[in-house]
Protein backbone atom coordinates (compact mmCIF):
# COMPACT_ATOMS: atom_id res chain seq x y z
CA UNK A 1 0.00 0.00 0.00
CA UNK A 2 1.42 3.55 -0.39
CA UNK A 3 2.36 5.42 2.59
CA UNK A 4 0.65 8.14 1.43
CA UNK A 5 -2.88 6.61 0.93
CA UNK A 6 -2.16 4.13 4.32
CA UNK A 7 -2.19 8.14 5.85
CA UNK A 8 -5.51 8.75 4.44
CA UNK A 9 -8.05 5.73 4.00
CA UNK A 10 -8.68 2.64 6.23
CA UNK A 11 -9.76 -0.96 4.41
CA UNK A 12 -13.16 -2.09 6.29
CA UNK A 13 -13.55 -5.89 6.37
CA UNK A 14 -16.39 -5.54 4.37
CA UNK A 15 -13.99 -4.07 2.00
CA UNK A 16 -15.20 -0.62 1.52
CA UNK A 17 -12.72 1.75 1.86
CA UNK A 18 -12.97 4.51 4.71
CA UNK A 19 -12.09 7.95 4.49
CA UNK A 20 -12.13 11.48 6.29
CA UNK A 21 -13.51 14.45 5.55
CA UNK A 22 -12.09 17.56 4.02
CA UNK A 23 -12.36 21.27 5.42
CA UNK A 24 -11.42 20.18 9.14
CA UNK A 25 -8.14 21.53 9.61
CA UNK A 26 -8.30 25.19 10.47
CA UNK A 27 -10.40 28.07 10.59
CA UNK A 28 -12.91 25.83 12.53
CA UNK A 29 -14.15 29.17 14.34
CA UNK A 30 -15.79 30.87 11.35
CA UNK A 31 -17.73 27.38 10.54
CA UNK A 32 -21.89 27.33 11.21
CA UNK A 33 -21.73 24.53 13.85
CA UNK A 34 -24.46 22.69 11.14
CA UNK A 35 -21.64 22.52 8.80
CA UNK A 36 -18.83 21.25 11.38
CA UNK A 37 -21.46 18.58 12.91
CA UNK A 38 -21.41 16.79 8.77
CA UNK A 39 -17.83 17.05 8.66
CA UNK A 40 -17.93 14.64 11.77
CA UNK A 41 -17.49 10.82 12.03
CA UNK A 42 -15.83 8.44 8.50
CA UNK A 43 -17.50 8.92 5.16
CA UNK A 44 -16.71 5.78 2.69
CA UNK A 45 -15.18 6.23 -0.85
CA UNK A 46 -17.76 6.63 -3.91
CA UNK A 47 -18.37 3.56 -6.42
CA UNK A 48 -17.44 5.43 -8.90
CA UNK A 49 -13.50 5.82 -7.45
CA UNK A 50 -13.45 1.76 -5.67
CA UNK A 51 -11.44 1.03 -8.76
CA UNK A 52 -8.62 3.78 -8.89
CA UNK A 53 -8.32 3.48 -5.16
CA UNK A 54 -8.01 -0.44 -5.34
CA UNK A 55 -4.98 -0.24 -7.99
CA UNK A 56 -3.01 2.79 -5.80
CA UNK A 57 -3.70 0.51 -2.55
CA UNK A 58 -1.96 -2.54 -4.46
CA UNK A 59 0.47 -0.37 -5.56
Amino acid sequence: MRSSISKRLRLRPSGSVKRGSAGRRHLMTDKPMRRKRRLRGAHSIHDNDMARIRRAMCA
